[in-house]
């Protein structure tokens, strides 16, 4: 939805697009590091001051230091979530040392590996999982007696944000 947001101007369109595609479901659409989307986050508001018959939910995620940064995406989450049908959830980050039990248990790290996963991802545990994500499509990991390694540790990138680390696929 983000890339076909922010390319269509036309609220009509985007309307009767998710109308169409929303006749006969409900539809979820997540919107993360809204910070660094304030065309989408302005064509979300437009669509939504008059929003289609559907069942549409929502989620748009923005850390506070990050919109702090980015004073027109702040403003127009401001005007969002000033709609009467919104709702503000405030999540705490996710503690490293949870991070890193998602990062040993389900994806299988290194010890070492998922705590420099989990201290980089800064609670955000959708970042972690897309960061081995990235690394296991471009076969940067690889299997050892502990769990899967970075092949070249000296040679892994790890983006700011979940933004760089999904434009960067």
């Amino acid at each position: 939805i983000t890339t076909w947001l922010s390319s269509n101007g036309e609220r009509g369109q985007a309307a009767q697009t998710l109308e169409a595609v929303g006749a006969n479901r409900a539809l979820v659409a997540v919107l993360d590091d809204a910070h660094a989307e304030p065309t989408v986050l302005e064509q979300l508001h437009a669509l939504l001051v008059r929003p289609p018959a559907l069942s549409l939910m929502m989620v748009i995620c923005a850390r506070d230091d990050q919109l702090a940064q980015a004073p027109a995406a702040r403003h127009l989450l401001t005007r969002l979530m000033a709609l009467p049908m919104a709702q503000t959830l405030q999540v705490p980050p996710l503690p490293d040392e949870d991070i890193g039990h998602l990062l040993r248990a389900l994806l299988r790290l290194t010890p070492g590996l998922a705590q420099l996963v989990a201290s980089r991802a800064s609670g955000n545990p959708q970042y972690a999982v897309t960061l081995v994500g990235d690394w296991v499509a471009r076969e940067q990991l690889v299997q050892t007696e502990d769990g899967f390694a970075l092949l070249d540790p000296a040679d892994a990138r790890m983006p700011d944000s979940l933004h760089e680390a999904w434009a960067s696929r």
